[in-house]
């Protein structure tokens, strides 16, 4: 199973930001139909799920990201551990 703290933590962010909504009455989470097609590939081009695999890959050299807006050059392609 999941980790019950995490999984509510997910869903109250996912609320927070009006992907999902949540009825306090019955205590239960919903995905509008208009919000989940964007995660399927039905939508094509516009199927924002696919571009999610990037935030892992982003968040670990964003200090190297960081420093290079500064001092110029680029992020070696092996910095990119998840990427390959």
């Amino acid at each position: 199973g999941l980790n019950e703290r995490y999984v509510r933590e997910w869903l109250n962010a996912l609320t927070v930001g009006e992907i999902i909504t949540y009825n306090p009455e019955y205590k239960t989470y919903h995905l509008p139909a208009e919000h989940a097609q964007y995660l399927t590939r039905k939508v094509g081009a516009d199927n924002i799920a696919i571009y999610l695999q990037y935030l892992p890959t982003l968040g670990a050299v964003e200090s190297q990201i960081v420093d290079r807006f500064r001092s110029g050059g680029g992020v070696p392609y092996e910095a990119f551990e998840r990427f390959h």
